[in-house]
Formats: structure tokens, C-alpha cells, sequence
């Protein structure tokens, strides 16, 4: 990447029709950068089995900037706190090459290895369209539980059950919390069977599970 080089095409070199090269015909080829990129592994809202490494991924490649933020999410569905961005050093690290940037969430994390902790990308990159370079932003909330969450909607009623992933079992106390585009709902504890119940109102059920229901747009965690 980002070299030039020559080709000389030999004399005699016959093309499809039997007709030879008169003279040597140099070539000169210019090969630009790599493909510039920031990808983030993952995003959004995702949960996470404890036991498993709590660990995320940010890859790169000819990034002008690059920088990142990470800490302990008090609610799992609340706001990101607004905390300062650290910088990967991108002007020092080698062009033309994949580079991977992990960030070990575990500190932010209980004695237990359980809750829940954020992660704030932003990148800049040369665009491949325009002059100014574009803006590359990702965020992760990331929730480590033991918990399992199996929901059941009827037409005016969403149910879910909490399940301790390592054993089955029900878990009772669990709070759990709805919410979407419509707000969020107050938190419910699961009973003795583990079920937590909200009720909907007329029309709910259409717009959270209807034909034109968006799928993100319903969150439940506990």
C-alpha cells in the first residue's frame, strides 16, 4: 500500500489475435491506502452470562483520531455518564494495518463479576466521498448477570420470567425494568416464581409486537 512501482512488458508479447509487442513497454502503477475504518465489535444494548470475559472490541485501520471512555453503568437503561475520552495514539501506530483494541470491562464490574458498565467510542476516518473526514461514534452498555429473562406478551399483559442461568431456578426480588420509545415503565419485582408482570394499555400490544412494531424497540433487563 501506498508505493509505486514499474512493469515492463517485454517485446514479442503476442496479444488474442497472434500480433507481437514491437518494443519493451514500461508500466507505471501507483497503489494507494488500505481501506479506512473504525468497526466496533459491539453495540448497543447486550447482555452477557457471567463467567464469560466481559471484554470489548474496537477494530480499526487508517484512522486520523481515535479515542474511547469506559466505566461502571449504574442502570443499565439509563444515560451513558459523560466521561472524558482517552486517545488510542492513532498518528503513532502503524498505517495500512488491521488494529484491534480491547477494553477489559471486569473493573467496573462487582466482587462477584456481576453489573453493568458502558463502553464510548469516537473515531475520525478520510472519507471516501468527501474532503472532510467522517466522524465514527459507537457506545455499549453491557450487562454481566447471572439472570435469564424468558417474556410473554398477551393483548393486555407483558409477563417475564427471571431464571438463575446457572442453575434454572427461579429467582424472586428481581427487579425488572421496561422500557422503549414510550418512556420507561416502573420496576417490578418477580415473585416467588420469578414473574415480574406489566400491564398494557389499549393499543400497546400493536405497537410492540404488531406488524410494524420495530424489534428495538421494546428493552427489558433486570
Amino acid at each position: 500500500f501506498e508505493s509505486s512501482f514499474r512493469v515492463r512488458v517485454l517485446a514479442g508479447l503476442r496479444d488474442i489475435y497472434g500480433q507481437p509487442l514491437g518494443a519493451d513497454q514500461p508500466v507505471d502503477l501507483e497503489v494507494g491506502p488500505a481501506p479506512a475504518y473504525a468497526l466496533m465489535r459491539a453495540q448497543g444494548y447486550r447482555g452477557l452470562e457471567a463467567g464469560y470475559p466481559a471484554v470489548a472490541v474496537v477494530e480499526f485501520q487508517n484512522a486520523t483520531s481515535g479515542a474511547w471512555s469506559a466505566g461502571r453503568l449504574p442502570d443499565p437503561l439509563g444515560a451513558l455518564p459523560k466521561t472524558a475520552l482517552a486517545s488510542y495514539g492513532v498518528e503513532k501506530l502503524p498505517r495500512n494495518t488491521r488494529l484491534f483494541r480491547d477494553v477489559d470491562l471486569a473493573e467496573y464490574l462487582d466482587e462477584q463479576g456481576l453489573g453493568s458498565a458502558f463502553v464510548r467510542w469516537r473515531f475520525t476516518v478520510p472519507s471516501w466521498w468527501s474532503q472532510e473526514p467522517e466522524t465514527v461514534n459507537g457506545e455499549l452498555r453491557l450487562q454481566v448477570t447471572d439472570l435469564g429473562l424468558t417474556s410473554h406478551i398477551a393483548h393486555n399483559r407483558l409477563t417475564v420470567r427471571a431464571a438463575s442461568l446457572s442453575t434454572g431456578r427461579p429467582v424472586a426480588g428481581a427487579q425488572v425494568s421496561l422500557g422503549g420509545p414510550g418512556g420507561r415503565r416502573s420496576p417490578q419485582p418477580t415473585g416467588l416464581d420469578g414473574i415480574a408482570s406489566f400491564a398494557l394499555p389499549p393499543g400497546e400490544l400493536a405497537r410492540l409486537a404488531g406488524p410494524e412494531a420495530d424489534p428495538s424497540a421494546l428493552e427489558v433487563s433486570a
